[in-house]
């Protein structure tokens, strides 16, 4: 229930919970052929027996009318913790309301005082503000006085050294001038020298990578596909073979359970007694819930075969794609050999 009262215009009558569904079926009359179902019709207490009523029958019907009397009961209770916990938090709100309402009238009067307080003490700190910021001024001018005729003085002595500083850079930047024309021209023949050898050296990169892709691309190409088939092949002959064996241990399963079942239901209506009937449903349930764990475990075995073949693939599809790049770009995979060293640039070319 809400802590709040109701909205105007809401119902304040309790939700009531759904009816009780009926007894579910027994077994000894659900027959014994394949799946638990069965040709004839089901019987519930609202249809009559056409022939005499067994004791099963009647300690059905006494189960299921106390059953009804106890959720009727408990219906009945619930109802009425309900309304005395509705009543208990309109009160509680009640109480809430009205001591609210004293305490803003006793709150009003203070705040008011500690109002009034607050703005003399405000006015006070302004006064007191005021006066720190006429004396902060009045020592502001006279710094400024001082340091005004400082700056004048040091202005002067920095003049002199200025003149003086402005001549011997003069003199230095003559000499540094004939030193950096004497060091561009060293570096520009050292960079012509240089760009000599890089040409040579990208010359002999290109000669040799030219040799490279005729010896290496078209064998590496072939090797890569043919590891990719057998690969390929493989791995498809041992998914098939663990699928098939999966397949049959399933249909064993399988008909091992449907034979447990069925001598498990014609058992059951050999033993028409409730308390045996209770027993053996028990047992059943546990039963299919070891073959469920079995059927699970068994899932999950193929489905780790799946992901491991799906790996196979995408390594298989990086090498192939790692081969087709090395012999298009004139590189080496990472189990061939390097070339030769023996040829020199000369005979690359030829």
């Amino acid at each position: 229930a809400s802590p709040f009262p109701p909205a105007p215009g809401s119902s304040t009558r309790p939700r009531l919970r759904a009816a009780t569904p009926p007894a579910r079926m027994p077994s000894s009359a659900r027959g014994s052929s394949y799946g638990g179902y069965s040709h004839r019709s089901w019987r519930t207490s609202e249809t009559p027996r056409s022939g005499t009523p067994t004791r099963a029958d009647s300690e059905r019907s006494r189960v299921e009318d106390q059953r009804r009397a106890a959720a009727q009961a408990l219906k009945e209770e619930r109802l009425q913790r309900e309304a005395m916990l509705e009543e208990r938090q309109r009160a509680q709100c009640s109480s809430a309301h009205r001591s609210a309402s004293a305490l803003r009238a006793n709150t009003s009067a203070a705040v008011t005082v500690q109002a009034a307080q607050v703005q003399r003490k405000r006015q006070n700190v302004a006064n007191e503000v005021k006066r720190s910021v006429d004396e902060m001024k009045r020592q502001r001018e006279e710094q400024r006085a001082q340091w005004n005729a400082h700056g004048r003085a040091v202005g002067a002595a920095a003049a002199a050294t200025r003149r003086a500083a402005s001549s011997a850079r003069n003199h230095l930047r003559a000499s540094n001038l004939s030193d950096a024309q004497r060091s561009c021209a060293e570096r520009l023949d050292m960079f012509r020298q240089s760009a000599d050898a890089q040409g040579a050296l990208n010359e002999g990169k290109r000669l040799m990578a030219e040799r490279v892709r005729r010896e290496a691309g078209l064998d590496v190409v072939r090797g890569a596909l043919s590891r990719a088939s057998n690969e390929r092949s493989a791995s498809a002959t041992r998914l098939r073979n663990r699928s098939q064996n999966d397949l049959v241990e399933m249909e064993l399963a399988r008909l091992q359970a449907t034979q447990t079942k069925q001598q498990l239901a014609s058992r059951i209506e050999l033993e028409a007694s409730p308390d045996r009937v209770r027993e053996l449903k028990g047992v059943e349930a546990r039963r299919k819930a070891g073959l469920t764990g079995a059927l699970r475990d068994q899932y999950r075995a193929f489905e780790a075969l799946s992901l491991e073949r799906r790996k196979d693939e995408d390594a298989m599809r990086q090498r192939m794609h790692d081969a087709v790049m090395c012999s298009r770009y004139g590189l080496l995979a990472h189990n061939d050999p390097p070339p030769s060293r023996g040829v020199d640039a000369t005979e690359a070319a030829q």
